[in-house]
């Protein structure tokens, strides 16, 4: 009966681990092809099945900011209601998963999705800064 209520407080929380891991393992899956590949330059990549890298990406970025949210969330929790011992463990343990899945999108995303999206900006940007002042 405890872990059923457990689940039933956690629920969103388990929902979002349990969708950002098989994020990862998506990502993982489109690293190991991105990466197979001979892209000229970072703009092929990202161009690459229908901008599937860019898509991928911004998943990355609403999972970092629910992550965050949630962690926020799960911390606030603890700080304003009176928790039992239960409630501080399982929010801990909670808080490290969400600390280690958003380690791992990280890692993944940033090669070579971010490093060619960063590439790719860093070049817009030059190229605006220098239409603009010639």
């Amino acid at each position: 009966m405890k872990i059923k209520s457990l689940i039933l407080k956690n629920w969103y929380k388990l929902i979002y681990i349990l969708v950002t891991i098989i994020y990862i393992i998506f990502l993982k899956r489109l690293d190991k092809i991105l990466l197979t590949k001979n892209f000229t330059n970072s703009i092929q990549l990202l161009k690459y099945d229908n901008y599937i890298a860019v898509k991928y990406f911004i998943l990355a970025i609403i999972i970092a900011i629910c992550g965050c949210w949630l962690i926020i969330k799960i911390v606030l929790d603890l700080k304003n209601k009176h928790s039992n011992f239960d409630d501080i463990i399982i929010g801990f343990i909670i808080i490290m998963v969400i600390v280690i899945l958003l380690i791992l999108v990280l890692n993944y995303i940033t090669v070579p999705i971010l490093k060619a999206i960063l590439t790719v900006i860093t070049i817009v940007i030059g190229g605006v800064y220098f239409i603009g002042h010639y």
